[in-house]
């Protein structure tokens, strides 16, 4: 069981690196590492189906202090992402929180932050170190240079 958890940990880092590279404009990677599968005391849900699409919306806190709120910025999924976004949310991360009940008996968080968040590293939010080293990995291999986040977002910026 903790091999399947850490297998499908790793593959939520895929998803969350794609998603960044491939789903509309890059966003800070603390907006989309903490995106929730469903509404809590401080925040809302990061899903959402507008018409027949789904949406990641990512909630940009940096000038919430002068609008009095977090600016919402929806990034929609093309239909492959929508099929795996509803796969993990409905079948494999219920069975995620299953699996981290049984894992960590004691560790009544772990068992909340897996009901409540999408993208989760085992025991813990995945950070922006996280998505930087598997971006670099991936584009190593893909075009034999190392982008980690910063350098992603600095490229887009001039793309």
């Amino acid at each position: 069981m903790r091999r399947w958890l850490n297998d499908y940990a790793d593959g939520l880092l895929f998803l969350i690196a794609a998603i960044e590279v491939l789903v509309g404009s890059p966003s800070r990677s603390t907006e989309l590492t903490c995106i929730q599968l469903r509404n809590t005391s401080c925040r809302t849900q990061g899903l959402y189906n507008i018409g027949r699409c789904m949406a990641i919306v990512v909630q940009y806190s940096k000038t919430s202090t002068r609008n009095g709120h977090d600016t919402l910025i929806p990034h929609v999924l093309d239909a492959f992402y929508q099929d795996i976004i509803k796969t993990v949310t409905f079948v494999t991360h219920p069975f995620a929180e299953q699996i981290s009940q049984i894992l960590y008996p004691d560790c009544n968080d772990i068992t909340v932050l897996w009901h409540n968040q999408l993208f989760v590293k085992n025991d813990r939010p995945f950070v922006t170190e996280d998505i930087s080293s598997i971006l670099q990995c991936t584009s190593l291999e893909a075009m034999q240079v190392q982008l980690g986040i910063r350098d992603y977002h600095q490229l887009s910026i001039c793309v």
